[in-house]
């Protein structure tokens, strides 16, 4: 008997239908969400921290970026013996983290599918990932996460990423800002691993590989600038932007920009202004 048989029993078979479908769904945006969170801030690269009390999780790159985010925690598994605590009523999840879990529950009560609806069940690790896929749809989160602590499995919901850089780390100094004069010296900076290249108007929505659409910035804005073009464009295939538009701004002599305003408008109206010389 199939994991959707044990959901709903041999019959209802339209339900099943309907549900594996939602599923089948679920885990294709979630996949997308997943791939949109690599390009921009390399989520798969970054160490993990949760702080239920703040209610946030961190993802922490090698190269000290980090993105703050509120979290939801939708379930723990266990590897030893294979079972699926949910986050709903979890003696190790604060209150306030186990919303989108309730909402699981909350639908599985109302369609009658049981495994979302006890507490603690054996399942695999692939279908704990389903669950969270469907909370991740269902709740509208910006991404999923499965974090891991000795033999369990921490699955989590995330939204409103905000990208930093740790206070140890060295920000882009006046110094660099001050030699890189030119556009020669702004690609050696570049070629020695100090700035990153990017693109006003990125590729994909049309702008040309030229050196006049390309500007040399900090690894955190870089980043910043990806995370922006990433929202962009599941807006522009929403049919909700049309227009972008990459404004930077210099203080100095300098090579670089000190920062970069971006906006992207259509139905709807996305801007940023990406600091590029104060990082902290």
């Amino acid at each position: 008997m199939n994991f959707f048989n044990k959901l709903f029993g041999a019959g209802e078979s339209d339900n099943k239908r309907e549900f594996q479908t939602l599923i089948e769904q679920s885990m294709e945006e979630l996949r997308l969400k997943t791939e949109a969170h690599n390009s921009a801030w390399r989520l798969g690269e970054s160490s993990w921290d949760i702080d239920q009390d703040a209610g946030t999780v961190v993802f922490t790159r090698p190269d000290g970026i980090i993105a703050r985010c509120s979290v939801q925690i939708i379930g723990t598994y266990n590897t030893i013996d294979s079972s699926w605590l949910w986050g709903w009523n979890h003696p190790s999840v604060v209150p306030a983290l186990q919303l989108h879990a309730h909402k699981i529950r909350t639908y599985g009560e109302k369609h009658g599918i049981e495994y979302l609806t006890t507490q603690k069940i054996v399942c695999t690790e692939n279908q704990a990932w389903e669950f969270t896929a469907l909370a991740c749809k269902l709740c509208e989160a910006e991404g999923a996460y499965r974090g891991s602590t000795g033999s369990t499995l921490v699955f989590i919901t995330f939204n409103h990423v905000t990208l930093s850089q740790l206070e140890s780390e060295p920000s882009l100094t006046q110094s660099i800002a001050a030699r890189v004069n030119s556009r020669e010296a702004a690609i050696a900076a570049h070629l020695a691993g100090e700035l990153e290249k990017v693109y006003l108007f990125p590729i994909e929505f049309g702008g040309i590989d030229d050196e006049v659409n390309i500007v040399y910035v900090s690894s955190l804005a870089a980043a910043e600038k990806k995370a922006f073009d990433v929202e962009v464009g599941r807006l522009l295939e929403q049919g909700k932007v049309g227009n972008y538009e990459a404004c930077p701004e210099y203080d100095d002599q300098s090579f670089i920009p000190s920062r970069i305003v971006v906006k992207a408008s259509g139905s709807q109206l996305i801007q940023k202004t990406i600091e590029v010389t104060r990082i902290n």
